[in-house]
């Protein structure tokens, strides 16, 4: 159900409709991701439907983050990865604040 409603947001957006024909980079943070189930399953979804996304998982739970890098790097998933902290502290890093 939630890649069907993700799919939903996706052909309701037209950036995002734009960014999927001309290859764009999608850039996606799934705060509190846990085990990363949904986390795997928007990435998966995105890619299959044309997008170059990049995706990173936030928990604070360390052993969370390694199961989720381990399984991604034996996927292949290149672009996904799973970092240790709260939403606060990741979002601050990623636009060079923290």
């Amino acid at each position: 159900r939630f890649v069907e409603i993700l799919e939903h947001l996706l052909e309701s957006s037209e950036d995002l409709k734009a960014m999927r024909q001309g290859g764009g980079r999608l850039t996606m943070l799934d705060g509190g991701a846990g085990k990363g189930y949904l986390t795997f399953a928007a990435y998966h979804h995105l890619r299959e439907q044309g997008f170059d996304v990049h995706t990173t998982g936030i928990d604070i739970r360390k052993d969370l983050c390694d199961r989720g890098n381990e399984l991604a790097q034996r996927l292949g998933f290149e672009s996904l990865s799973f970092v240790q902290g709260t939403i606060d502290d990741v979002a601050l890093a990623q636009h060079g604040q923290g």
